[in-house]
């Protein structure tokens, strides 16, 4: 429950000039929050600062829209806007590279969405810094004394640096040195990591371009992704959605859920070594999947538009003959049933009841699992069924938010691919007659209390239907589980559903 302490302000009316927008991910994330945390009834400030949101909105002007929603979620929280929160919600950082070579100078720019018209009241103190592992200083700090928005620039010298893993750090201080908000971005030093990836990029190019073996083929493709992701890192900061947020975010309790919703588009220390592997059997004719479990980022090469898609699957050491697939939901991407969102119970539940799993990009996080984005999950479930050795009858599918209403209408579409499904907080999509075409599809759904954003009164209602339509049907709802924390609320449910009505 959030209780408003602060006094009322008219926080409605904005002053000064758009500089630039609002990176997409962060609207979003920060509109999904607010959504999931608005009360049943608002105070009249907060009405009158959620109709100037609405204006903003529709006026399409995005950087209007973001400021009044960090003062909108701010003031929810119980914190009085001042002027550094103003100061914080401006300034995005963005630093020049997640993979570096020592030697190489990481830049870092602290970039304005905004400014006031106005000077500020009192100054304050940005301070960027690099730290290594440990969290010591790698290098001297930058400091600046801030009384007006401007961009910011910082280079750090990484000579002598030792290879490992570092972070920038950005600070936003007081005058007094209060901290208002801290935020982290790793980076990586490694001074082989060109020759690995020149040698890589050699290998795959002497690699036979349309292999026929189709195990091969798949190697290849994966191989071929991770290395165009590793030499993209190499040259831009690419990460999870939560390592590119506004500063902002690391304020704001609660948006941690959503933003680490997506995962990381690769592991160096794991994602290297399997991309050489791949090759590696490849040229030597062996099977690159033979023996290969635990975690893997993979990716094939999509008819509809010849490019790779990428998916992760994780296979337990002792064989399994079943699959589940998991659909994540808007923000989310192929990482996400593998990150913080079930923490670690997926894999857990995976080798406990005997299942593979992979988790389709779905073509990105607003994908909709229509057109491409739902042949991305029947072209995923065609190849884990091969590479893995799967008993064709025995694939089930699971889905969250928008991949639990894609997870309906896939399972419907072709019931004879599916052995059960089990969509979680997400029935806003299903009607009777749906339902009606396929009755014998086993359904568990699952539907957290707490949910602002697919309230719990809908999937009652679907509930009520489907226990009339459908020959196995079960509904659960969590009363203390939100619209995120029903993840790992129901996970173990969901497993077990589907070893009930696989007869286990």
């Amino acid at each position: 429950m959030f209780i408003l302490a602060a006094p009322a302000q008219d926080l409605s009316t904005i002053d000064g000039s758009s500089l630039d927008k609002p990176g997409r991910d962060d609207l979003r994330n920060l509109s999904l929050l607010v959504r999931q945390m608005m009360p049943p009834e608002l105070s009249p400030a907060l009405r009158t600062l959620n109709s100037a949101i609405n204006r903003a909105f529709k006026a399409e002007d995005d950087t209007a829209t973001w400021r009044l929603l960090t003062r909108f979620i701010a003031t929810l929280q119980g914190r009085r806007w001042d002027e550094g929160l103003e100061l914080l919600a401006s300034y995005r950082m963005l630093v020049d590279r997640r993979l570096a070579q020592p030697g190489e100078a990481l830049k870092v720019a602290l970039n304005p969405l905004f400014n006031l018209s106005r000077s500020l009241k009192q100054p304050y103190v940005i301070q960027v810094s690099l730290v290594d592992g440990r969290g010591r200083a790698a290098r001297p700090a930058h400091r600046a004394e801030v009384a007006e928005f401007k961009p910011l620039e910082y280079a750090f010298d990484t000579k002598k640096l030792r290879d490992g893993e570092y972070e920038v750090v950005y600070e936003l201080l007081t005058g007094a040195g209060a901290k208002v908000a801290e935020t982290r971005r790793p980076v990586t030093l490694d001074r082989r990591l060109d020759q690995r990836l020149a040698r890589l990029g050699q290998n795959l190019a002497r690699a036979p371009r349309n292999a026929g073996n189709a195990r091969v083929r798949a190697a290849l493709e994966s191989a071929e992704y991770l290395h165009q992701v590793m030499t993209r890192a190499r040259r831009e900061y690419t990460a999870a959605p939560r390592l590119l947020a506004h500063p902002f975010a690391a304020s704001i309790s609660g948006i941690e859920d959503v933003s680490r919703y997506a995962g990381d588009p690769f592991d160096l220390k794991s994602d290297l070594p399997l991309a050489e592997r791949f090759v590696a059997a490849a040229l030597a004719g062996r099977d690159p999947f033979e023996g290969l479990t635990g975690d893997l980022r993979l990716a094939y090469r999509s008819d509809v538009d010849q490019s790779l898609q990428p998916y992760r699957v994780y296979v337990p050491k002792r064989p399994a003959r079943r699959l589940l697939v998991t659909l994540h939901g808007v923000s989310g991407d192929e990482n996400t049933y593998f990150g913080p969102f079930t923490g670690g119970l997926l894999e857990k539940l995976a080798v406990e009841r005997g299942f593979v799993v992979a988790s389709p990009n779905g073509r990105g996080p607003t994908g909709g699992y229509v057109g491409a984005s739902r042949k991305d999950v029947y072209d995923v479930r065609e190849r884990a069924v091969a590479l893995f050795g799967i008993d064709d009858r025995q694939v089930f599918l699971t889905g969250h938010s928008m991949g639990a209403m894609g997870a309906w209408q896939i399972a419907f579409e072709k019931p004879e691919l599916w052995a059960a499904v089990a969509p979680v907080a997400g029935a806003m999509t299903v009607n009777r007659r749906m339902l009606e075409r396929n009755p014998e599809m086993p359904v568990f759904l699952a539907q957290g209390g707490r949910d602002r954003l697919t309230i719990p009164s809908v999937a009652r209602n679907v509930a009520a239907f489907a226990r009339e339509t459908l020959r196995t049907f079960e509904y659960r709802e969590y009363p203390e589980a939100d619209h995120f924390a029903i993840g790992t609320a129901s996970l173990a449910d969901v497993f077990e559903f589907f070893d009930r009505v696989s007869g286990r």
